[in-house]
């Protein structure tokens, strides 16, 4: 790595592919509402034109079953657009540096947004909490990627 830019990586971008919020009818706040959290998928894609650009994709969900427990869904997709620096990086260097810093850029973004577009609805802020990256298994990551594929950035 050169003593010039001591980063490998350079964020280039935060873009949001989808945004999707509804007010859920029939919510009312402080009625035993049960505690609803998000679920995240996060993925790393390499871009085919160029090797050193590497994308790190977040979708997050929130009361995906339209529960009246919670007051809003939410359906939020954010990539974050990377340029790896450091030449001396392995591919997998490179996608681990890209999937832990994304994870962090991209979820910031999302509950940024979050927070903003639900504090112009009827039952206020929705504050998402934090997100953990926790590594799945090859087999787990795989029935993911099977199960729902996050939406490609456009170009």
């Amino acid at each position: 790595m050169s003593m010039e830019n001591p980063f490998p990586l350079e964020l280039e971008g935060v873009t949001f592919l989808m945004t999707t919020v509804q007010t859920i009818e029939g919510f009312s706040p402080g009625a035993h509402n049960t505690v609803l959290s998000p679920r995240n998928q996060v993925a790393v894609r390499t871009d085919p034109q160029d090797k050193k650009v590497l994308l790190c994709v977040m979708r997050t969900k929130f009361n995906e079953e339209r529960s009246t427990d919670g007051p809003y869904f939410v359906d939020i997709e954010c990539a974050a657009k990377f340029t790896v620096l450091d030449e001396t990086l392995t591919e997998d260097q490179a996608k681990r540096g890209v999937l832990i810093t994304g994870h962090n850029v991209v979820y910031g973004a999302i509950r940024e947004a979050v927070n903003w577009i639900t504090s112009r609805h009827v039952h206020g802020p929705l504050v998402l909490g934090l997100s953990v990256l926790q590594l799945k298994t090859e087999a787990e990551a795989n029935a993911d990627a099977a199960a729902e594929e996050p939406h490609s950035p456009a170009p």
